[in-house]
């Protein structure tokens, strides 16, 4: 395996670079990790642009970027302190079922509420002064929320359907701040590559990183959609199942929409993400595609696992052990969002995987051609 983000901090590319090489080619999934870090780079609402040319041809938005070189082993062996690269799901510890196992954070959520539940018992026991979450503004656009307080954590709470740069709030931290993130995997990734490239304090500021399950996200163009084609103007929660219509829940009742009128509002970026799992983060979650009101959770860390530990001791949150047959089907779903990345194969989007660094024998297996690694 090169050592990519070694080879990475040897190169000499600013944000020109950037703009050419991700933006410019459709490739940016407006994660936000580079949106003030330069002063020169600015977002407005679901777009991320260069406004005005830094003349550095060094510098660190393109280093953090998700979508410039990245080599997940390197980075795995950052988060989990092991050489061993887990090829599918990434390094982890525990896989469980799991949900909130109080109303307050599982009425207001989707999908259990336990990103509520840890982030709030993460503030609530010192482990955190802030939690950078994804909330919603006036208009039903999401936008990124700094809570410091449970109420805070729970008026934030519920899944987000487009793509939103909410790491841009870390930005807006104090110095001192100790920082819980929750993010799309594009966001976990820039974290990392954040925290590893770079001397910048807020890398130093993240101390747990909460990922999402995420194949796609939509542009703020879905708003639109929704208003346009079904008379709504905001989502209580929305299931895209394997076969048949996506279903939208609104405040007004459930809706069934064709997924081909979907997929042209998915961020062209997200075709090329090659890490559906956070496989990044101190802890996922995704859906069960089974069961409402339980969610997925992926332990990967030891400070992941303190949290969770701590919640389940306090009857924060409930777990309950995660069939073999569902870990055979999240494993299957993932290799396949791999394998379609890997082979640059998509019957409706563009795909580059040229930012992956990766060694060829890893390279053929995940494509279905090669012996296990």
């Amino acid at each position: 395996m090169k050592e990519g983000c070694e080879n990475l901090e040897e190169l000499k590319k600013g944000s020109q670079d950037l703009k050419r090489e991700v933006m410019d080619g459709g490739w940016c999934v407006s994660c936000g990790v580079c949106v003030e870090a330069c002063p020169y780079i600015k977002a407005l609402g679901d777009r991320v642009a260069v406004i005005h040319d830094c003349r550095l041809d060094d510098g660190n938005c393109y280093k953090i970027c998700p979508r410039t070189e990245t080599d997940y082993h390197t980075l795995s062996k950052m988060v989990h302190q092991k050489d061993e690269y887990e090829p599918v799901l990434g390094g982890h510890r525990k896989l469980y079922f799991a949900r909130a196992a109080q109303e307050k954070f599982s009425e207001p959520a989707q999908y259990g509420g336990v990103v509520t539940a840890l982030a709030a018992l993460a503030l609530s026991e010192n482990e955190v002064d802030a939690a950078l979450l994804t909330g919603n503004s006036p208009g039903n656009r999401p936008q990124p929320v700094l809570a410091r307080k449970e109420e805070e954590v729970v008026a934030a709470a519920g899944s987000k359907y487009t793509v939103c740069p909410t790491v841009k709030g870390l930005y807006k931290t104090n110095d001192d701040d100790r920082v819980l993130v929750v993010g799309r995997p594009c966001q976990v990734t820039g974290l990392r590559k954040l925290q590893h490239r770079t001397e910048m304090r807020q890398g130093k500021n993240v101390e747990l990183i909460i990922g999402l399950f995420c194949f796609f996200s939509l542009r703020y163009d879905f708003y639109d959609f929704l208003q346009d084609e079904l008379g709504i103007d905001a989502v209580c929660g929305m299931d895209i199942p394997k076969d048949g219509d996506v279903r939208v829940l609104s405040p007004s009742g459930k809706h069934e929409v064709p997924l081909d009128k979907i997929r042209p509002l998915i961020k062209q970026g997200c075709h090329s993400c090659f890490d559906p799992t956070s496989e990044l983060s101190d802890i996922s979650v995704g859906s069960t595609e089974s069961d409402p009101g339980w969610c997925t959770l992926i332990v990967r860390t030891e400070k992941g696992d303190a949290l969770v530990q701590k919640a389940i001791a306090q009857k924060v949150i409930e777990v309950q052990p995660y069939p073999a047959e569902k870990e055979k089907q999240l494993r299957e779903a993932v290799v396949n969002k791999k394998r379609r990345v890997l082979l640059e194969q998509h019957d409706f989007a563009p795909i580059n995987s040229s930012y992956l660094n990766m060694d060829e024998k890893m390279r053929q297996f995940l494509k279905g051609r090669g012996e296990n690694v």
